[in-house]
């Protein structure tokens, strides 16, 4: 099989300027040391009211197939909670909200 390496990011640089990540000018997306999965550093969106959204997107090209694992923490109900996926422009995953206590889960 054909060794294609490896793709990480864990915001540890403390900036998402310098991360592959664009986030929205209004209401964007910062790195923050307080709530974390891993590491010293997460990204977490600017809060929002109904109606508002705070969007980070990846566009990356890859060599082959490949496994995703993401951490993610929803602390709010859908549907204004949602983490998608799409590949090639189609819809692969999608989640919104949480039941239960609020975990990190990928």
């Amino acid at each position: 099989s054909e060794d294609v390496g490896e793709f990480a990011e864990s915001f540890e640089s403390g900036d998402i300027a310098s991360s592959v990540f664009s986030t929205s000018d209004v209401l964007p997306w910062t790195v923050d040391a307080q709530i974390k999965s891993d590491g010293e550093f997460s990204a977490t969106n600017s809060p929002t009211e109904r109606g508002q959204s705070s969007k980070m997107t990846m566009v990356r090209e890859f060599p082959s197939q490949g496994v995703l694992h993401f951490d993610l923490r929803s602390d709010v109900f859908m549907p204004w909670a949602m983490f998608l996926v799409r590949v090639d422009g189609d819809m692969k995953e999608s989640v919104t909200g949480h039941a239960g206590e609020v975990q990190w889960g990928g």
